[in-house]
C-alpha cells in the first residue's frame, strides 16, 4: 500500500508500479520514423502517421461497425443507474486472491492489493461509459 502513498491521482505512476510487480519490461518507444522515404523524430507526427495508417487498413466504415456493436442501441430501452464505489469494492471483494490469474493476466491477489486505487478510476470509467452508451449489451 505505501508504493502508492505519492502517486495521487497520477495514474502513470500507478502502472509503472504495476509493470515493476508484474515484472514486465517496458517497451521502446518509437523515437523515429521513415515515412513515405523521409525521417520523421517528431511524437505528434510519429503518431498522426500510425493513426493514418490504422485509419486506412481498418477503414472508417469497419470503425463504425465497431462503435455500432459495442454500445446499446437507444431502441431497446436500456438504462443502467450510476455505479458506486462501494459495489466496486464489494465486487473485487468477491475475486478469489488464490490460484492463477484472472483474463486480463492480473492475479486476483494483485487485484485485491490495488483495490483502493482503482475504485475511483473505475467508478468514472463505468459511469462515463454508461452515461455515453457504450457497454456490453450481448
Amino acid at each position: 500500500d505505501r508504493m502508492f502513498e505519492n502517486c495521487g491521482k497520477d495514474y502513470g505512476k500507478y502502472w509503472k508500479i504495476l509493470n515493476e510487480i508484474a515484472g514486465r519490461k517496458k517497451r521502446e518507444t518509437i523515437t523515429s520514423l521513415s515515412i513515405n522515404g523521409q525521417d520523421v523524430n517528431d511524437s505528434t507526427e510519429i503518431a498522426s502517421a500510425f493513426s493514418d495508417f490504422f485509419g486506412k487498413v481498418v477503414g472508417h466504415s469497419e470503425l463504425e461497425l465497431l462503435d455500432e456493436r459495442n454500445s446499446c442501441p437507444p431502441s431497446l430501452g436500456v438504462s443502467f443507474t450510476r455505479v458506486t464505489a462501494d459495489e466496486i469494492v464489494r465486487a473485487i471483494s468477491k475475486i478469489s486472491a488464490g490460484g492463477g490469474s484472472l483474463s486480463n493476466g492480473i492475479s486476483g491477489k494483485v487485484l485485491k492489493k490495488l483495490a483502493p486505487c482503482l475504485v475511483e478510476p473505475l467508478v468514472e470509467l463505468l459511469n462515463r461509459s454508461f452515461e455515453e452508451g457504450f457497454t456490453l449489451c450481448t
